[in-house]
């Protein structure tokens, strides 16, 4: 269904969900930067504003989906995710630095076939397709497109 709305008014009103196992939202609209969830930015909960709290979806979300969207960056990939698919986004996607080369040693599972990477993740993305981390999937632009 059509969200049109920044992906983080998706993804916090869940973050006290600890048993939320997959978040897929494809073709949705959504845009902007998937927030941090271990902790959670700041915010403000029944009135009173809670600062550095970690989110139970950090440890339950296993699958996120986002293909199909309009998303600017991640914070973060949530840490028990296993996978992460991001097809086709409509910008290039930046990764919080360091984040595909942790998420790639924890085994995730990452997708970003037909998404362009943001240019600082751009070089993280060499360095991992440089020591046979990551694996090129399709050369036809200057950006890497990877699984």
């Amino acid at each position: 269904c059509p969200l049109n709305a920044p992906v983080q008014d998706l993804v916090l009103p869940l973050a006290y969900c600890g048993h939320l196992g997959s978040i897929i939202a494809l073709n949705c609209g959504l845009y902007g930067g998937l927030p941090n969830l271990d902790p959670l930015p700041p915010s403000r909960i029944n009135g009173r504003m809670h600062t550095s709290k970690r989110s139970k979806l950090a440890s339950s979300l296993e699958v996120l989906e986002l293909s199909g969207n309009n998303l600017s960056h991640m914070d973060a990939i949530p840490p028990s995710t296993r996978k992460l698919v991001v097809l086709s986004n409509k910008q290039p996607l930046r990764l919080a630095d360091g984040a595909l080369t942790s998420a790639l040693r924890d085994q995730v599972a990452i997708d970003l076939r037909g998404t362009s990477l943001h240019e600082d993740t751009h070089q993280e993305a060499q360095k991992l397709l440089g020591n046979g981390a990551l694996r090129r999937t399709a050369v036809n632009n200057p950006r890497v497109k990877c699984i």
